[in-house]
């Protein structure tokens, strides 16, 4: 037998006072990790902590959570999940070839509208419970009640409460702040430019079912030469 983890946390965001306001429900993101210690998890949040609409599949740490804030304390719960060798093979291979994969972005329609029609499936598009809830999926004996893309965070912590392993407060000064993008101030012309591009193809993924024409992948990512180079978040 193997094992699966799940997190679930309350983030320090606008946006997840936005939605704890909207659901009554005050966590709102979730992500996966292979290790029972945490060191490396995966969920589809945003590229950066300070810019909204370029997101897609993240190499995370418990540190990102913060989002760079200091001296806080962050509600998680850590769910344990049981999982055959063939699930477990299946789980790992589809966040591989997600994470190979440059086509990949976060589905922000699904996101925009979950409150107001029930969410929208997109090409290649995830938000972070969609993802997970694709996962849980290839485990015999879970049943995701609706369809990945209009589950809400409260409805996937109630398919996974039966696993419910750890819940604790955790606290920014126990993590190491990384030299990551995540953290780093990016220059305002390319958070404007890759925001708009990453909506319109955001749009185009929900209404044609495909990228846009002449796709580029480095619109809906970020990379060095993005970075505002005189400060960055970790500085502050």
């Amino acid at each position: 037998m193997k094992y699966i983890y799940i997190t679930m946390v309350q983030l320090p965001t606008i946006i997840n006072k936005y939605v704890t306001f909207i659901t009554k429900f005050e966590y709102t993101h979730f992500s996966i990790a292979f290790d029972e210690d945490l060191e490396r998890l995966y969920s589809f949040q945003v590229k950066n902590d300070k810019i909204p609409f370029v997101g897609g599949l993240v190499e995370e740490t418990q540190g990102f959570y913060f989002h760079g804030k200091e001296n806080i304390y962050l509600k998680e719960m850590v769910f344990k999940v049981p999982v055959s060798e063939s699930e477990y093979t299946k789980i790992y291979s589809f966040v591989e070839n997600v994470k190979n994969d440059k086509e990949y972005t976060f589905n922000y329609v699904s996101a925009l509208v979950m409150f107001i029609i029930g969410g929208v499936k997109a090409y290649k598009s995830y938000h972070c419970v969609e993802f997970i809830c694709v996962l849980l999926s290839f485990i015999k004996g879970i049943e995701i009640p609706k369809e990945s893309y209009k589950m809400h965070p409260k409805d996937l912590y109630e398919v996974l409460r039966p696993f419910e392993n750890l819940k604790r407060d955790i606290c920014s000064e126990d993590f190491e702040t990384e030299d990551n993008i995540f953290l780093k101030r990016i220059k305002l012309s390319s958070g404007v430019r890759k925001s708009l591009y990453s909506i319109r193809e955001s749009i185009c993924r929900t209404v044609l079912y495909r990228t846009t024409k002449k796709f580029n992948y480095r619109m809906i990512n970020y990379y060095e030469e993005d970075v505002k180079k005189i400060y960055n978040s970790f500085e502050m």
